[in-house]
């Protein structure tokens, strides 16, 4: 018999639907779990912007999320590196949109953003120079 408290259920409607998917691709990429194809971490971005249209979240708080996931993605020494780089640049993908967002209304988040997303470029950049990882051929 299964475990009533661990028994997924399946969603009641579309929105639950997307948010649920956007979760699971969210968790593939923070994972990588396709770490030499970067379809999960662009299918993520699209996620975020279906999610952010259908007003299941402001778009600057989901644009935010995805920037985190895949900041803490690419700061992930476990990682390879070659998954970290894709995931830095798709995260460019949502800061750039992020920016846009917060501007005007949050100028001081925006930079410290901006100092989280060159933290991580410094991890990676430096990764690649140590290599612990093989690179793709």
């Amino acid at each position: 018999m299964k475990d009533p408290a661990v028994t997924q259920h399946p969603p009641q409607n579309d929105d639950e639907a997307l948010l649920a998917l956007w979760d699971r691709v969210g968790i593939t990429v923070r994972c990588g779990y396709h770490p030499f194809c970067p379809c999960p971490a662009r299918m993520y971005l699209e996620f975020t912007c279906r999610v952010a249209l259908r007003g299941l979240r402001s778009e600057a708080v989901a644009q935010r999320r995805a920037l985190e996931v895949l900041l803490q993605t690419a700061r992930d020494e476990a990682l390879p590196t070659y998954w970290r780089q894709v995931c830095l640049e798709y995260a460019q993908l949502a800061l750039t949109r992020l920016a846009d967002l917060l501007r005007h209304s949050d100028p001081v988040a925006l930079e410290a953003i901006h100092g989280a997303v060159r933290q991580a470029r410094d991890l990676v950049c430096a990764a690649r120079a140590d290599g612990p990882h093989a690179e793709p051929l």
